[in-house]
C-alpha cells in the first residue's frame, strides 16, 4: 500500500515495458516496430516528450524504472516503424500498472518520483582511488577482449551506468545496480561481478559483440504479461 505523500506525488506515465534496464542519462536508441509503440512515440512527441521503460524481471514488471526522454525521431520507415534516440532522466516508483486501458494500446502506469533511492542516486561520483581502479579494470577487460573500440567512460560521473550494458550482465543484476547506496559501491559491484565472468571465454564474446553494437538502434520486443 502506498503512502499518502507518494499517492499525493503521482502521475500518469506511458509505459514501455522491455527486459532491459534504462539508467539516469543513458543514451538508449531504440527501433520501434509494434504499432502500440508507434503510437506511444507519437503521443509524447505531442506532448513532453517522456515516457516510462519498464524492466520487467521474468515475468513481472519491477517496482522501479527510469523515465526517458524523447529526443529525436532518427528515422521514419515506409511502414511506419522509427528509430528514436532517448536519454534517461529520473529513476520513479510504479504504483499501478495497466497492460491496456479504453484510451490507449499501450501500457501505462501510475508512477511516483518520492522514494528512497534518490538519495542514492545522488551520489554519482565515486571516491577517487575507487574510479581509479574502475577504469584500471576497464582497460584490462577491453585488452583481454581486443576490442580497439573506445568504451571506457572518461569522467567520473555515473560512470557505471554509461558501460554496465556492454558486459553482459542479466536484466536483474542491473536492476541491482540502481539499489546501490552511492556510485563508489556500484563500481565495486560491477568489479566483483567482471571477476566472476571474465574466464568465461563465451561470455567474453557476448561482451565482445554488445561494444561493437554500441549506438546501435535496438530492437526489442516487448513481454506480454
Amino acid at each position: 500500500m502506498e503512502n499518502s505523500n507518494q499517492q499525493a506525488d503521482a502521475f500518469f506515465l506511458p509505459l514501455f515495458p522491455l527486459h532491459v534496464v534504462v539508467f539516469p542519462g543513458e543514451v538508449f536508441n531504440l527501433h520501434i516496430f509494434e504499432q502500440r509503440y508507434k503510437q506511444l512515440v507519437h503521443q509524447v512527441q505531442e506532448k513532453n516528450g517522456l515516457f516510462g521503460v519498464l524492466p520487467v524481471l521474468g515475468k513481472r514488471p519491477a517496482e522501479f524504472l527510469t523515465i526517458v526522454k524523447l529526443n529525436s525521431i532518427y528515422r521514419t520507415y515506409p511502414d511506419g516503424a522509427m528509430d528514436i534516440r532517448t536519454q534517461g532522466t529520473q529513476v520513479v516508483r510504479l504504483l499501478n500498472f495497466y497492460q491496456k486501458t479504453d484510451k490507449f494500446i499501450f501500457p501505462t502506469g501510475v508512477v511516483s518520483s518520492k522514494h528512497d533511492l534518490h538519495l542514492a542516486l545522488e551520489h554519482s561520483t565515486a571516491v577517487p582511488e575507487v574510479w581509479h581502479q574502475f577504469r584500471e579494470a576497464l582497460i584490462e577487460l577491453s585488452q583481454h577482449l581486443g576490442v580497439t573500440r573506445n568504451f571506457i567512460p572518461s569522467e567520473n560521473h555515473f560512470a557505471v551506468f554509461k558501460v554496465v550494458h556492454y558486459l553482459g550482465f542479466s536484466p536483474e543484476q542491473e536492476y541491482e545496480l540502481l539499489f546501490c547506496s552511492n556510485e563508489t559501491e556500484r563500481m565495486f559491484l560491477v568489479m566483483k561481478m567482471l571477476h566472476k565472468l571474465l574466464p568465461d571465454v563465451k561470455h567474453k564474446e557476448e561482451m565482445r559483440h554488445r561494444i561493437s553494437l554500441n549506438g546501435h538502434f535496438k530492437e526489442l520486443k516487448s513481454p506480454e504479461f
